[in-house]
């Protein structure tokens, strides 16, 4: 009998300190994980624009070879499966298998900006982890680089949380596979459905009817007030627009001139200058109220979990062009307001539903502090948003010609 009590504490005892090693080395993975992330967001808000009337000078060119350098490296044997899962083991403890690990295919939910995405499933094969690899990491001027989300990570680490949820970062790396450099990052996973698709599929699965509309209808009144959370957190003083917000409003007009000027698809190009100008210059006469403002703002960006009526945003590196290096805003909210109002017209929706939709959009976000755009920012956000959707569609075709006729050649 003592012989046997013996056993028993020595086995408990081996047991306790297992654990207390477990949890020891979860700590301490933790600890390196947000001292590498901290060290990260510091870097990486640097890269963005200056303070409202501080010249606008490019981020110290050598901003992005320290982000590199203190990357840790997790490549394995040149493959994207062995490396996440030698990063996963080495940064957060976690051991999965490449059978667990669930490429996301390109599109609205997996995304047009060429970064790969993966979903890191349970032994239910439900996701509960996502994984996102960075190509070309350390060019700042990337549209969706790897320097811009995680400066976007920093402003939404700022917001109250209450209506609109946010993914966060769990573990950053780099890795090297075939020559070619790639950030990894490690997120939690957004609950629900983009809304994209949750629309499309009640259009699908149901007929018109007032129960429709009225599902319809709760999903688009909360996206108005999360939305409104991120337009009305930490607003400033109306003045005219920031200049590097500016910039970019004009590069994407100067992009959409220049496709037009070499075929103009039966667009009137001196009309379309002059009215561009005009909206503009009424924007700019009338000041704007500075705000963050998603940036990209459409139903593909935001999920929606119906059991608990929340909203949570995802791909968030086009935030980094609502705040300067300070924290403090420098967009506005009618880059969002105009341009989700736009993502709303989704085929199949009657326009009895496009209609109310519309109007649930509009309540939601006026309840929760939300302010509405002047005619003036609608006129000119409304023409805006098109210019950048229609270049950018433009562009998606060009390349896909360039590449049907070197086929062929």
């Amino acid at each position: 009998m003592k012989l046997l009590k013996n056993i028993f504490f020595i086995v408990l005892a081996v047991l306790v300190l297992i654990t207390l090693h477990t949890v020891f080395n979860s700590h301490k993975l933790k600890k390196t994980n947000q001292k590498t992330i901290t060290a990260l967001f510091e870097l990486a808000k640097q890269t963005r624009p200056a303070p409202f009337g501080e010249p606008q000078k490019e981020p110290a060119p050598d901003i992005a070879q320290q982000i590199e350098d203190m990357l840790p490296d997790y490549t394995k044997n040149n493959t994207f499966p062995e490396t996440i899962i030698n990063f996963l083991d080495k940064t957060l403890g976690l051991k999965v298998t490449e059978k667990q690990i669930q490429q996301v295919p390109a599109g609205i939910a997996g995304g047009f900006s060429g970064n790969l995405i993966f979903f890191i499933n349970d032994k239910n094969k439900k996701p509960f982890l996502v994984v996102k690899v960075f190509k070309d990491p350390y060019n700042m001027k990337s549209f969706g680089g790897f320097i811009m989300e995680a400066s976007a990570f920093d402003i939404v680490a700022k917001l109250p949380n209450k209506e609109l949820k946010t993914i966060f970062i769990k573990s950053i790396g780099k890795c090297t596979i075939d020559t070619k450099d790639f950030a990894i990052m490690a997120l939690s996973l957004a609950p629900g459905t983009n809304l994209y698709d949750y629309i499309s599929q009640i259009l699908q699965s149901s007929h018109h009817s007032a129960k429709r509309i009225e599902t319809l209808n709760k999903g688009i009144y909360q996206l108005g007030r999360a939305l409104a959370e991120l337009n009305a957190a930490h607003i400033g003083p109306k003045s005219a627009l920031h200049p590097t917000f500016k910039k970019y409003i004009l590069d994407a007009y100067k992009r959409m001139l220049k496709r037009l000027q070499k075929n103009n698809h039966g667009i009137n190009v001196s009309r379309f200058k002059t009215c561009f100008k005009t909206l503009l210059d009424n924007v700019e006469k009338q000041g704007v109220v500075r705000s963050f403002a998603y940036g990209d703002a459409h139903l593909g960006n935001f999920l929606y979990e119906e059991k608990t009526n929340t909203i949570s945003m995802i791909d968030l590196a086009s935030l980094h062009l609502s705040a300067n290096r300070n924290g403090n805003p420098i967009s506005t909210a009618a880059l969002d307001y105009t341009r989700m109002l736009d993502s709303l017209g989704i085929y199949g929706l009657t326009d009895e539903e496009y209609y109310t939709l519309k109007i649930a959009f509009h309540d939601g976000y006026v309840s929760n502090n939300g302010m509405i755009p002047s005619s003036a920012e609608m006129n000119f956000f409304q023409l805006f948003n098109r210019v950048w959707l229609a270049q950018w569609g433009l562009k998606q075709m060009e390349k896909k010609t360039a590449f049907v006729n070197d086929s062929f050649k």
